[in-house]
């Protein structure tokens, strides 16, 4: 049961027993009612649907996503219809209705423009590191970008090698490092560890 289905059950509930409750009792209702999505509990190995507010962002599959603090970022993606995107959105989890936002990075040069199935891997606490994908219908990409959410801009920070649909993870550590595996390159799949 996703959350929505579970928010509209105790409106529903609620609405049967306003006939008889007194509006004290009304209004604490009607307040928990509106308990944020984050105060509802699951119950164990249960999945959940975050129920946001506002206008949602596009349909996409192959997307980068991250969490920074308390903000969940959505990096490009493919759609059927419309291709490879470009377009980058945060939502803020510490909000009691949480609203997408999409940021506007269209006039920072070093911004990654349309990528899909590419890696992200958060770096710091204020910092990912895109890594490869594809950026055209056929080709794979080699650039690695930075977001900085302090700064709230992008860095370029050089070229990995052309691959798309890999993954990658961060090996804490004195001097952490990223690690890449496998992936798609050149037409073939790959099972290199980088």
């Amino acid at each position: 049961m996703c959350i929505r289905d579970r928010y509209m059950g105790q409106r529903m509930r609620a609405r049967e027993d306003s006939k008889e409750a007194s509006p004290r009792v009304l209004h604490e209702r009607r307040r928990s009612i509106q308990t944020s999505w984050d105060q509802l509990e699951a119950e164990p190995g249960e999945w959940r649907q975050l129920a946001c507010s506002g206008r949602t962002i596009p349909t996409r599959g192959f997307h980068a996503l991250w969490i920074l603090g308390n903000r969940v970022y959505v990096h490009g993606g493919h759609d059927f219809q419309v291709g490879i995107l470009s377009d980058f959105y945060w939502l803020d989890l510490s909000a009691s209705i949480p609203i997408w936002h999409l940021i506007q990075d269209t006039e920072d040069p070093a911004r990654p423009g349309p990528r899909c199935r590419h890696a992200a891997v958060t770096i710091s606490a204020t910092e990912v590191l895109l890594i490869g994908g594809q950026s055209q219908a056929i080709d794979n990409t080699a650039k690695m970008h930075i977001w900085n959410s302090e700064q709230a801009h992008w860095k370029y920070l050089g070229n990995f090698h052309p691959v798309d649909s890999h993954t990658a993870h961060l090996l804490p550590g004195d001097t952490p490092k990223v690690v890449v595996f496998g992936g798609f390159t050149n037409a073939y799949y790959t099972n290199k560890l980088y």
